[in-house]
C-alpha cells in the first residue's frame, strides 16, 4: 500500500507541472515536414537538402518545434514524430 500511495503522489506532482500537449494541425506545414523527417532519423543537413532551405532555417524551426512540444532535445522532439498515434479527420 504505501508503494501505491508513492506513486500516486509522484504522478499528482508530475500531472499538476504537465502542459497539455499542442495539436499537429496547429503546425504549419514546413514545420510538420521537418518533424516528420527528424521522426525518420535525418539530420539538419539532409532536411535542409530535402527540402530547399538552409541549415539555420532547420534548426530555428527544431526549437519553434521543441518550444510547441514542450521539449528540450532532439531526440524527445524525434520520439514524437516516431510514435503512432491517432490523426484527427
Amino acid at each position: 500500500v504505501g508503494h501505491v500511495r508513492l506513486l500516486c503522489l509522484a504522478f499528482d506532482g508530475a500531472f499538476s507541472r504537465s502542459v497539455p500537449m499542442q495539436r499537429e494541425s496547429d503546425l504549419t506545414d514546413a514545420h510538420q515536414r521537418i518533424h516528420a523527417m527528424l521522426g525518420l532519423g535525418h539530420n539538419t543537413r539532409t532536411i535542409a537538402s530535402m527540402i530547399g532551405v538552409n541549415e539555420r532555417t532547420v534548426r530555428r524551426r527544431i526549437n519553434e518545434l521543441m518550444d510547441h512540444y514542450g521539449v528540450t532535445s532532439r531526440q524527445a522532439l524525434a520520439a514524437i514524430a516516431a510514435a503512432p498515434h491517432e490523426r484527427s479527420t
